[in-house]
């Protein structure tokens, strides 16, 4: 990750060393005897791409994740359905303990939850 400067500041150059991580996830669907609802709800673990501490950055501060979600589908006509969802995300404390390309240290740990909420219409034409 590369900061160029307009001034004859050297450019700051972050070395990341991500590694290639897996994602999991399980759903499950209810679908009511009607057809007019439909109910959702899953599961995900998502690896973090960070080594470890003295590589992870203040501008991304990544972590490992476990996705909780759920959702409903209404159908209001035979061509338009209403969806809603919603995910909340889990995120393991992350710690950075990391050197800057002008000799300061980060030290710390960053905790974090995310909140995700979705709504939309479809209409089939």
């Amino acid at each position: 990750l590369r900061t160029n400067f307009s001034s004859p500041q050297p450019d700051d150059v972050q070395y990341l060393k991500w590694n290639d991580t897996w994602r999991y996830a399980v759903g499950v669907n209810y679908f009511s005897e009607t057809n007019k609802w439909i109910f959702r709800t899953g599961f995900a673990y998502d690896q973090t791409p960070v080594p470890d501490a003295q590589h992870r950055s203040a501008r991304i501060p990544d972590s490992s994740r476990y996705w909780l979600t759920a959702g409903l589908t209404y159908a209001l006509l035979k061509n338009v359905n209403i969806h809603a969802a919603y995910a909340h995300l889990f995120m393991n404390d992350a710690p950075i303990n990391n050197r800057g390309s002008t000799a300061g240290f980060l030290v710390g740990q960053y905790s974090e939850q995310i909140n995700i909420g979705g709504l939309q219409l479809d209409w089939r034409f």
